[in-house]
């Protein structure tokens, strides 16, 4: 009796085959339809809000009147208000 050897498509970079092959797609896509191409994302500090330090993730800022420095890395954050002016 001979053994049947099925062929799956080997993982690539920790992402099945289908996350890829969508991943891909959107990489297609998204960008050109939503105008962002070319944008890069500015991290701010937003009043109000839960915020998070993006280099080291820490929660406590020590807020001025333009900026806010993380209390953990020192990294300046500039303030934004994102109320609705109504």
């Amino acid at each position: 009796m001979g053994q049947t050897v099925i062929h799956m498509p080997a993982r690539r970079q920790g992402r099945t085959f289908a996350q890829q092959v969508r991943q891909e797609q959107l990489a297609r896509v998204a960008p050109a339809r939503c105008g962002l191409v070319g944008r890069v994302a500015v991290p701010v500090y937003a009043l109000e809000r839960a915020n998070r330090c993006p280099d080291c993730h820490g929660e406590a800022f020590f807020v001025g009147r333009v900026t806010a420095e993380c209390a953990g890395c020192g990294l300046p954050l500039a303030i934004v208000d994102l109320r609705r002016v109504s």
